[in-house]
């Protein structure tokens, strides 16, 4: 997550690891701000990251859940998540 502190165009953004029992569950950038522009994100990351870990999905917020301190709670992060898996199954 630190590395996303230097991605251009990111306002506020995270990695997040969904609960899964799939061994080759993969992360997924949640982000707020403006738009960004899938490929080249994906290009920036290929250039600092193992494929392994370049994000599957994209889950745009108006703005993360953050507390007073700016921290990020795991159960913001899943209902989020949650939220979004919902809406991509809802024809």
């Amino acid at each position: 997550n630190l590395l996303l502190q230097d991605l251009p165009g990111l306002d506020d953004g995270v990695f997040y690891l969904p609960e899964s029992s799939e061994p080759t569950e993969r992360l997924v950038l949640i982000h707020a701000g403006a738009p960004l522009d899938r490929a080249a994100v994906l290009a920036w990351l290929r250039e600092r990251l193992d494929p392994a870990f370049l994000p599957r999905a994209f889950i745009h917020v108006d703005a993360l859940p953050r507390s007073g301190p700016g921290k990020l709670a795991r159960a913001a992060l899943d209902a989020i998540y949650a939220q979004w898996v919902t809406q991509r199954r809802t024809p």
